[in-house]
């Protein structure tokens, strides 16, 4: 009687699986229309798929010479005459077997053809940063 539990408990599992697989696939397709939705509010040109292309061009900053299998898509561009914008999902893998990861970002990439944007970096703030506050360290 008690040899159908093992069964039912893989049968369980494996449901949970698909339905959380599924799930994050609708939420996907969700994000890509509503960010196509944005991008024809603003006037920007909108590929779902991205451009590869921008990727070869991003490649001398730091995010994107790290790791592999890199994948841009949900690409937003447009442009006011000196500045242009794009705004796309960026995701790479760094590691290998169990210590690999795929990392997930969103990306804004700023372009100034009339002049010059000051350097900066943009990160997540640490406790070095919080330590600093005390004695005066300001972003």
């Amino acid at each position: 009687m008690a040899s159908w539990i093992p069964f039912a408990v893989f049968v369980g599992v494996f449901a949970l699986a698909v339905g959380i697989s599924i799930r994050q696939g609708v939420l996907a397709r969700r994000r890509t229309e509503q960010l196509g939705q944005v991008a024809v509010e603003l006037g920007f040109e909108f590929l779902p798929g991205g451009d590869q292309r921008l990727l070869g061009e991003l490649e001398p900053f730091h995010l994107f010479s790290q790791g592999r299998a890199k994948t841009l898509w949900n690409l937003m561009r447009g442009s006011d005459g000196m500045l242009e914008i794009a705004s796309f999902d960026y995701r790479y893998t760094v590691g290998s077997g169990k210590s690999r990861r795929v990392l997930a970002q969103s990306v804004v990439c700023l372009t100034c053809s009339g002049g010059t944007l000051p350097r900066f970096c943009l990160r997540p703030e640490n406790l070095w940063h919080k330590i600093g506050t005390i004695f005066g360290y300001q972003d």
